[in-house]
């Protein structure tokens, strides 16, 4: 459901934006058809923690579930309003802490995707800034690198298939450069897990439907638009 609301979402916009142009198309837009978004900010995951857990242990999550990003993507406009791309988006996280049971522990998590996005966007005739739109497919693949007992370390990876969207607003600054905020919100849930012990064996495992890992979050970023 989720997919299909953003797709007719962008449907909509772009239909939107279409009628809004006028016929005679500008000329700086056909000398840029190329641009890059570059922005990173805060992130914060929206899966809830599990129940049963202590108040320290709640604490500890909720410190590893908001983070930092950083984006960038490349797109090509092939028409007045919309075009394609390609984003890479990289989601960082780390706590520690020290306990009787387990000495001192940590965790530094990593989630990243990469894919291909559909954008709609103003062009260069907007006169303020310029109003943009995307979604994105893709793989999101997610890494845990983790220790107890100071130095006892294990490490949990996986991958599945991820969603990026984005909304933003960018004032521009000259006709290459414009600066403004980003919404994003980027996920997928993960299905399996691989697991690597302190000396070295592993396994994979099928997480239950009760026990899936949610890797959707939020991300509130400011971001530049280049135009090239």
């Amino acid at each position: 459901m989720k997919f299909k609301l953003l797709i007719t979402i962008l449907l909509t916009a772009n239909f939107c934006f279409s009628q809004s142009l006028p016929e005679e198309k500008n000329s700086r837009h056909r000398d840029m058809k190329f641009f890059a978004i570059l922005g990173g900010g805060a992130s914060f995951r929206t899966a809830k923690s599990q129940d049963g857990i202590s108040g320290e242990e709640k604490a500890y999550l909720k410190e590893l579930k908001s983070g930092r990003n950083f984006d960038l993507s490349i797109y090509y406009q092939k028409s007045e309003v919309g075009g394609f791309g390609l984003k890479y988006n990289l989601y960082q996280s780390k706590a520690d802490g020290e306990s009787v049971a387990n000495g001192k522990f940590g965790d530094d998590i990593k989630i990243s995707f990469i894919g291909a996005t559909a954008f709609i966007s103003e062009n260069t005739s907007a006169r303020v800034g310029e109003a943009f739109l995307e979604l994105g497919l893709g793989y999101i693949e997610y890494k845990n690198s983790s220790y107890v007992f100071n130095d006892q370390r294990m490490s949990f990876k996986g991958g599945n298939l991820g969603l990026a969207t984005s909304l933003a607003y960018h004032f521009r600054i000259n006709k290459h450069i414009l600066i403004g905020p980003q919404f994003a919100f980027v996920g997928g849930i993960l299905k399996k897990i691989k697991i690597t012990y302190p000396d070295n064996t592993s396994e994979t495992v099928t997480l239950d439907d009760d026990a899936l890992e949610s890797l959707y979050r939020i991300d509130l970023n400011v971001s530049a638009k280049i135009r090239f």
